[in-house]
């Protein structure tokens, strides 16, 4: 159990909870106890993201000029980036006031993604964007929760980070929608 999630714990039992009504009440709250591991979740979707476009862009997929899937990879493009956009929203209520970012492009993972797959399907895609879809989105239902409930203080770095990579998925995105029309 984490030293954040004991510590609630303790202060509700001091204002005379039980302890199992105590720890029901925190469960969901200290799922993510810190930033870093917010700038961990986005990383690994913007990672996400980027491969989806790489193997799109690159033809590894077969048929995606089929309408469902153009369709449903389309839509879960949106709700990233609209997750996104609405946790971007969500920072500027926390903490303080955000640094200025320098303008410089963020180095992506080194290596080719996906690269050791001879087959690589439409529901493979678009199973590792709902993936992506569930980092971004965990973020901003924890994200409120992590200071007001005694998690830790968010530092200028990390909004910076976490700011960069919300920017990066939602241009990585854009290369989604563009690498089946123009790809596909």
């Amino acid at each position: 159990m984490h030293s954040c999630r004991r510590r609630a714990i303790q202060r509700r039992m001091a204002n005379g909870m039980s302890f199992s009504a105590a720890e029901k009440a925190t469960r969901h709250v200290f799922d993510t106890v810190g930033w870093h591991e917010v700038v961990s979740r986005l990383r690994r979707a913007r990672g996400t993201v980027f491969a989806v476009a790489t193997v799109l862009k690159a033809g590894r997929v077969s048929d995606t000029h089929q309408s469902e899937f153009v369709a449903e990879l389309h839509d879960l493009s949106r709700q990233i980036s609209a997750e996104a956009k609405g946790l971007s929203a969500l920072l500027a209520v926390i903490g303080a006031t955000p640094p200025v970012l320098s303008g410089r492009p963020l180095p992506q993972t080194p290596g080719r993604p996906y690269e050791r797959m001879r087959n690589i399907g439409k529901s493979f895609v678009l199973g590792q964007l709902r993936a992506a879809l569930s980092f971004v989105g965990k973020c901003g239902r924890n994200a409120p929760y992590i200071e007001a409930r005694g998690g830790e203080i968010m530092t200028a770095g990390e909004r910076a980070t976490i700011e960069r990579e919300i920017r990066q998925i939602r241009k990585d995105t854009s290369r989604l929608k563009g690498a089946v029309q123009g790809g596909g």
